[in-house]
């Protein structure tokens, strides 16, 4: 699933600007916060997407993306098969 497009004007939740980054939450939150970038509006954390433009064009040192995730094995499954 594709996400939305997001325009300059927007002020958008720091989910959706996550989102709109393709950051997991944490990773995009740690970044927009140490650019200055959140926001406190009416007790609700958001960000202006043209700022965060901004930054981005400001910026070689855009957010990474978190590596994905991989299963780990249980530790009975790293046992040895023994016939019975």
């Amino acid at each position: 699933m594709e996400p939305e497009s997001l325009l300059a004007h927007q002020v958008v939740s720091v989910a959706k600007a996550c989102r709109g980054l393709r950051v997991g939450r944490s990773r995009g939150l740690a970044w927009l916060t140490s650019k200055g970038l959140v926001t406190s509006i009416g007790g609700a954390k958001r960000v202006h997407w043209g700022s965060v433009l901004d930054a981005l064009r400001d910026s070689s040192a855009a957010p990474s993306p978190q590596a994905p995730r991989v299963a780990r094995r249980s530790a009975l499954a790293a046992l040895p098969r023994v016939a019975l």
